[in-house]
């Protein structure tokens, strides 16, 4: 959460869960400020963490403050399992996500964290000192290479056996949709768009992007 106080940008960094249970105490805090006008104007996001919950709890948080953004700006996801949850989160009206754990090398360092951390988008050979791109950077590629800044989500349904999805309006007018299946089976659904659409093929355990230009 970010506050202007006579000028200078302050940042003052407001864990939320996804808990929102009007029991969650860490909600309150965001809440009234919010609830309170004068307050609420030198307000320029919320920011959510993944530790309990689920990603609904950031569409109800929406509901009630439509016009604050709301970041995800804790809890990595790895895998095609993550890139579902990410799909999931963005659907969620997360406006923006930051990914941590971007690179360690063969023994899992560096971590000042309290906990042994076991993935990475990239790791890094201490002998050779190169780095090798794993899964989850393909994986991350297929949100940050196509969705720009900017973009902005746009309303798109599942029917049937359709795999997870979502969708996004680039400012060159562009839409983007960014489909992943962690299932072990492929899965063939139709893309449906003004009044066109295209048959494709999902690969089992994959994430993949498509993209329309504006007179298409």
């Amino acid at each position: 959460m970010s506050q202007r106080i006579g000028g200078p940008l302050v940042h003052f960094p407001v864990p939320v869960t996804f808990n929102l249970s009007q029991l969650d105490p860490g909600l309150e805090y965001p809440r009234t400020i919010l609830r309170d006008a004068p307050s609420a104007a030198f307000v320029e996001g919320v920011a959510f963490h993944g530790y309990e919950g689920r990603p609904t709890g950031m569409t109800a948080f929406h509901e009630e403050f439509p016009k604050t953004p709301i970041h995800f700006t804790e809890g990595s996801v790895f895998g095609i399992k993550g890139a579902v949850d990410l799909i999931e989160r963005l659907r969620n009206w997360a406006t923006s996500y930051n990914a941590w754990v971007l690179m360690l090398d063969d023994h899992g360092k560096p971590n000042n964290g309290p906990f042994a951390a076991k993935y990475a988008t990239v790791a890094l050979n201490s002998h050779t000192l190169k780095p090798e791109y794993l899964l989850d950077y393909h994986v991350y590629g297929q949100f940050m290479k196509f969705i720009p800044r900017g973009a902005v989500r746009v309303e798109s349904r599942s029917l049937g056996r359709a795999p997870a999805q979502v969708a996004f309006r680039t400012p060159d007018g562009r839409l983007v949709v960014v489909a992943a299946n962690p299932a072990a089976e492929e899965r063939q659904f139709e893309i449906r768009w003004r009044g066109k659409s295209c048959a494709v093929t999902l690969p089992a355990k994959s994430a993949v992007t498509w993209r329309w230009t504006s007179g298409s």
